[in-house]
């Protein structure tokens, strides 16, 4: 019953704080978690949250709804006048505002605060840098006792170093090294490099889909158009599905954008290690499976993410560029007490980025990291952030730098 919606979101919000209306992965995890059987009504509270109205009446900088903006949220969100009514309703109780009959004669939904909106406590968290000067003191000694064999020397790259890597949008892209095995050095972008949707709303992956797949977009890695994108050195991206234009996303299209690889050198290309990595599989997708004996858990705590990983459905997948999976995640950042929230290039702001692994009970929602833990978000939202990452070749060296997140290695001339 939507009765039991409207208590939850009031409760969560009295528990977490005006906040939570502000970090919409974590709001809808939660409400999945706890509504799972209305996940109809969970979309249309979203849905709403994502027109802005909500955190505008927070901020005190709206003071009424109007009949336009009203018939804004029936026709551009697609919603029935039933449902806009009680998503608005729901959304005004939640953050305790007073309205008067939303049917009145001009047309005009009046919004009068009830108190003053307290927020709730704020966990602020410490940001741990760890990083790795390696080989300084033996390379200045190499400089000044032996100089002629300096050219035989190199510097040596650890896990933990930063280096300096490829471009985006003209700027160069500052790397962790957070892994080393067979494959090479495991580089994971320092920051969001940038907003985009997982996959375009519109069609079906491979013939798998439902309502929600093509209402929202594919939680499919392999089909999906960020991997694409990311994969690409083009000009213009050859999609093979849905292209993600400003129709089929919620945000930030990006149809005609030159792949991520575009602005990276020939010898940077190459010097990357082409890899095949697991994926895991949603519910949908089971028949795509390369091994994997049941779904996976949805567990929103990094700790225990991994519960069952290495018995879930998975495929294999071959990449140049990727996003994260949760096990990675997990190993390769939060075990060693790394800091794994993520700040944007753009504007030095935290937000929340996406992995490639899907919640598996859906097919249209993939699992994203956000402050707090791992929640999970509609592919089609344009909003989600960007933290590549890559595999360089072993045999790949730095010319000069330090290893640190001030004076990282750089690897190219």
């Amino acid at each position: 019953m939507k009765k039991d919606v409207e208590i939850v979101l009031k409760n969560l919000i009295e528990e977490y704080g005006m906040e939570l209306c502000s970090n919409k992965i974590k709001l809808m995890g939660l409400l999945m978690d706890l509504c799972s059987q209305y996940e109809r009504e969970v979309r249309i509270l979203i849905k709403v949250l994502d027109t802005n109205i909500i955190s505008e009446i927070l901020k005190g900088t709206k003071k009424e709804i109007n009949e336009y903006e009203h018939n804004q949220l029936v026709n551009n969100l697609e919603l029935t006048r039933e449902d806009a009514l009680w998503a608005l309703e729901t959304w005004f109780k939640s953050i305790n505002f007073k309205y008067p009959n939303i049917e009145k004669d001009d047309g005009v939904l009046e919004l009068k605060k009830n108190e003053k909106i307290k927020s709730g406590a704020t966990t602020r968290i410490k940001y741990v840098l760890i990083c790795f000067i390696i080989g300084i003191i033996v390379l200045y000694a190499g400089i000044f006792f032996i100089p002629n064999q300096v050219k035989d020397e190199h510097l040596s790259i650890s896990t933990g170093d930063y280096i300096e890597f490829g471009k985006y949008n003209g700027s160069p892209i500052l790397w962790r090294v957070i892994n080393k095995d067979v494959n090479g050095y495991m580089l994971f972008s320092e920051k969001i490099i940038c907003f985009k949707a997982f996959d375009a709303s519109g069609d079906k992956t491979d013939g798998r889909g439902d309502e929600d797949r093509i209402g929202f977009g594919s939680n499919y890695w392999e089909k999906s158009n960020l991997r694409q994108w990311l994969n690409s050195y083009d000009r213009e991206v050859n999609y093979s599905t849905q292209l993600p234009d400003k129709n089929h996303v919620s945000h930030n299209s990006y149809d005609k954008q030159p792949g991520f690889l575009y602005n990276f050198t020939y010898k940077e290309r190459n010097s990357i290690k082409q890899v095949t990595h697991k994926c895991i599989l949603a519910r949908i997708d089971k028949d795509a499976m390369d091994g994997g004996t049941e779904l996976y858990e949805y567990n929103i705590e990094i700790a225990d993410c991994i519960a069952n990983y290495d018995s879930s459905y998975y495929e294999n997948v071959t990449d140049k560029v990727f996003l994260l999976s949760t096990e990675e995640v997990k190993n390769f950042v939060y075990d060693r007490t790394w800091e794994y929230k993520k700040s944007s290039t753009e504007d030095n702001s935290i937000s929340w980025y996406w992995l490639r692994i899907p919640s598996a009970d859906y097919s249209d929602i993939i699992r994203a990291v956000g402050e707090g833990g791992i929640y999970g978000d509609n592919a089609n939202d344009g909003t989600g952030g960007v933290a590549p990452a890559l595999y360089l070749k072993s045999e790949v060296t730095p010319i000069n730098g330090e290893g640190t997140k001030d004076s990282p290695y750089r690897v190219m001339k």
